[in-house]
């Protein structure tokens, strides 16, 4: 041999470039190495190697080529973590990976990271990329109890050796359960008629709550409510004369489930009246005027009453839904335990329902409440005038009395406040300070 030379022409255009030259034999070793950053991307070029021998003849070889210098782009790569909603995950979820990337790629490395940038996981032989590029994969069974947040940081290569970096969304971490309590009806109520409405209230500080469940102790389906934060759902017993256990829970949008859920007893017995506590709620702390709102119904009503303590202090005749029973005045009486008992009597049978509450002194920051007797009333509103035509000062006490919130007292205060005491309103625009 006495030499050979190492070229390349683009295809359909140009003549040859030598890409090097030597007089040196070389066997199943490197030529040398061909500098291609400079050449246009995806273009097909033609390899071509001569060698001549020291009688000048001359044998060549060629192979075709396509410059590929474009590093893979990694698109859509998510992290959805079962039973989820959104981004969240939780201790022992299994979470799904997807994603698209070029054709012919193949994986690097794939690490979960914690907080951002610190490694948790190494995931690479979780994560699969097919012939078209499309990436899946299926990590889980963690133990979540320290990161707050994970995403996946994925590596890959194509055919031509290029590698290509992408990061998945962002999960955060929650395993903390919500929580939610049936709210209505009260425990012990009766109602002869369907369906039985049924309201409760959820929480969950983390994620979120997702959705809230209900049944009762012998089902064995749960049944989606409807909302969230405030939930009601329309029970229809399918027995009746029955006394049912009724029975709440909530999901987080992390997929976490109430662990105990709330439950209590209602009846559903059609030759009593109904008869139910709305408002205040068993437990709850009261102050000043306290409206004690309910339903005392049935065809043949005689009589309902309310008592604390034993002691009636109000009496009807007439049937009453979802409305205001008894205004109990609490601001001059001990300030401990009672218990408000609700009964209703048709012509044969009557329905009792009770709950327990504690009085508590009146807080001085009852928004509406200018004159500070612990309610609002129309003697408010009247308050506010006379502070608005400069008839009286309020004082400290008209912050109280800014309703709207825009940082002064108006005629539009006294009205608003009017409207609350006449029920057209239930809240105002501001409701704390």
């Amino acid at each position: 041999m006495k030499s050979w030379i190492l070229d390349y022409v683009k295809l359909n255009g140009g003549g040859y470039t030598e890409i090097c030259n030597s007089t040196e034999k070389v066997i199943d070793a490197e030529l040398c190495q061909w500098e291609t950053p400079a050449l246009a991307d995806a273009d097909g070029y033609t390899l071509r190697l001569r060698v001549w021998d020291n009688q000048e003849n001359m044998v060549e070889g060629t192979v075709g080529v396509i410059v590929d210098n474009v590093a893979p782009v990694i698109e859509n790569l998510l992290m959805v973590s079962e039973g989820a909603v959104g981004d969240f995950t939780k201790s022992d979820a299994t979470i799904s990976v997807s994603g698209q990337t070029q054709a012919g790629a193949s994986v690097v490395n794939a690490e979960l990271l914690q907080q951002g940038d610190a490694l948790f996981e190494d995931v690479t032989a979780n994560i699969n990329i097919d012939e078209n590029g499309t990436i899946t994969g299926e990590l889980g069974g963690y133990d979540l109890s320290r990161p707050t947040e994970l995403t996946l940081w994925l590596k890959v290569m194509d055919c031509g050796e290029n590698e290509g970096e992408g990061i998945s969304n962002l999960l955060k971490v929650d395993n903390n359960p919500p929580d939610t309590k049936i709210l209505v009806p009260a425990n012990g109520a009766n109602y002869n008629f369907a369906p039985i409405p049924i309201a409760g209230s959820s929480s969950d500080d983390d994620s979120g709550v997702a959705k809230v469940q209900f049944k009762t102790a012998s089902d064995q389906k749960w049944t989606d409510a409807q909302g969230t934060t405030n939930w009601t759902y329309d029970f229809y017993p399918t027995t009746p004369d029955v006394v049912y256990t009724i029975q709440d829970r909530a999901i987080d949008n992390a997929g976490n489930v109430q662990e105990t859920p709330d439950q209590r007893e209602v009846s559903y017995i059609l030759y009593k009246p109904t008869g139910d506590i709305i408002s205040p709620i068993d437990g709850a702390e009261v102050y000043g005027i306290v409206s004690i709102i309910g339903t005392a119904i049935d065809k043949d009503i005689q009589k309902w009453t309310v008592a604390v303590n034993g002691n009636v202090i109000k009496t009807g005749h007439d049937s009453v839904n979802r409305d205001v029973l008894a205004r109990w005045d609490t601001q001059q009486i001990v300030k401990t335990d009672y218990t408000l008992l609700l009964t209703v009597e048709n012509t044969n049978n009557k329905a009792t329902v009770e709950i327990d509450v504690t009085v508590i002194p009146c807080p001085s920051d009852i928004l509406g409440d200018v004159s500070g007797d612990c309610a609002v009333t129309y003697h408010d509103a009247y308050l506010v005038m006379q502070h608005v035509t400069g008839k009286t000062n309020l004082g400290e006490r008209k912050i109280y009395g800014d309703v709207t919130g825009d940082g002064r007292l108006s005629a539009m205060d006294a009205a608003l406040i009017m409207q609350y005491c006449a029920g057209l309103i239930r809240d105002f625009p501001v409701s704390a300070k």
